[in-house]
């Protein structure tokens, strides 16, 4: 993924200056460096809201670009302000990522489309159903899981591998920021995703 990552922005004009694999040593180099922005994404020695606290205390602070997983998703409005200037679900596509690095180093904040209900606390059945968060098969995935089916029941259901429920039940957790089947379907409701 960091490869990836790399990729995209070099493919943007930026140079990559470090690849690392945790929070702390990139932001030892981004002090040592003076770079313009810094991405980082789920690491295990920081925490987002740490690592942005810490990135906005250096001499030069550089631009924050923040890949989230959905244990994040309910502290976008602090990581904002914070200081982050990008935030991106971990799955964002390279298009999307070019424009964030690209964007906030034109001094522009950006925040992925697919947070911005989260964000706003705005999220609607109809926003919902016009290619908001959750694409059809996820809602369909979200809809079973709510009725008390099984991982493999919903598998049989709707035709699909059971690691193929998995994966979506992975990306429906993610999207709606929390961390286990109860809590997916009560925030669910509360979002009016469910009828």
């Amino acid at each position: 993924m960091r490869a990836g990552i790399a990729t995209v922005v070099a493919d943007t004009g930026v140079d990559v200056l470090h690849d690392t694999r945790e929070a702390k040593e990139a932001l030892f180099f981004a002090e040592e460096d003076d770079v313009d922005v810094v991405i980082l994404g789920v690491t295990n020695d920081l925490s987002p809201r740490e690592a942005v606290r810490r990135a906005k205390a250096l001499r030069n602070i550089p631009k924050i670009v923040l890949l989230l997983a959905g244990g994040e998703l309910h502290h976008l409005a602090q990581l904002i302000s914070g200081g982050c200037d990008a935030l991106l679900l971990r799955s964002t596509s390279e298009p999307d990522l070019a424009n964030a690095v690209g964007g906030v180093l034109r001094g522009e904040r950006y925040v992925d489309p697919a947070l911005v209900p989260v964000l706003s606390g705005s999220i609607t059945t109809t926003a919902d159903t016009n290619g908001g968060l959750l694409t059809g098969r996820e809602r369909d995935v979200l809809a079973a899981l709510a009725k008390g089916r099984s991982n493999r029941a919903i598998a049989e259901d709707l035709f699909l591998a059971p690691e193929t429920v998995k994966s979506h039940l992975s990306r429906v957790y993610t999207k709606l920021g929390v961390s286990g089947r109860n809590e997916a379907v009560a925030r669910a409701v509360a979002l009016g995703l469910l009828g």
